[in-house]
């Protein structure tokens, strides 16, 4: 199914203001931004986040649009984790086995959920 005009144009002001942020990232990393560029940088931000919540719920845009406004998304994250990595500080869970020893895990390690199964955590 083709996109409609409304739809092609809320794409193409989604990647005008993605394209934006990924210009005032390394701007702002470098520490030369200025006031001026984070209001513009707000705007974005902003835009970018309204136009993409159309494809969190049922606003009447196609699948193929809302696809592609999710890939802007995703852009825009990879983006800003690329100049602004963040790395989680370790977070320790405390797990008793049956036997009654203790083990302590870092979750932050972790991208999927435990299942703890027969294990359950120190309290």
């Amino acid at each position: 199914m083709a996109l409609t005009l409304l739809e092609q144009s809320l794409i193409d002001n989604a990647r005008t203001h993605q394209e934006a942020l990924a210009a005032h990232y390394p701007k702002h990393q470098a520490g030369q931004s200025n006031d001026d560029d984070h209001s513009e940088y707000l705007m974005h931000s902003g835009a970018l986040t309204d136009l993409v919540s159309l494809t969190h719920h049922k606003s009447g845009l196609s699948e193929e649009a809302s696809e592609q406004m999710r890939q802007i998304e995703a852009e825009n994250i990879a983006t800003f984790k690329l100049h602004f990595p963040v790395e989680a500080p370790p977070q320790h869970v405390d797990f008793r086995f049956p036997d009654g020893h203790t083990e302590s895990v870092d979750v932050s390690k972790h991208e999927r959920i435990l299942e703890l199964g027969g294990f359950a955590p120190k309290v």
